[in-house]
């Protein structure tokens, strides 16, 4: 077998296993908690950076460890803006400048 093949598939393994033990971290519970303070922090705050940063300390002051914090974040905004609970863009938004 070629070594970079097995290079690349020993890295897929590995990435498959660490997505595995998240997924096992991350609940319902968790995701549904992020959405609700997702859409909080849309009122709360101007900034993307401010509106993430603020949700990662509130679900951090929850007890989760602050890499999973961040994982839900970006999985609770992105549904929510499936859901449309949340506007996808500033602009959509007419808060653009």
């Amino acid at each position: 077998m070629n070594p970079v093949f097995r290079f690349f598939a020993r890295i897929g393994k590995l990435l498959g296993q660490a997505l595995g033990l998240i997924r096992d971290q991350i609940t319902d519970v968790d995701i549904e908690r992020g959405k609700t303070l997702v859409i909080q922090a849309q009122t709360r705050f101007f900034d993307n950076a401010e509106r993430r940063e603020w949700v990662v300390r509130r679900l951090i002051a929850y007890g989760m460890p602050e890499f999973i914090a961040r994982i839900v974040v970006e999985l609770a905004l992105r549904l929510a803006k499936k859901e449309g609970r949340i506007l996808a863009s500033k602009a959509a938004a007419g808060l653009a400048k």
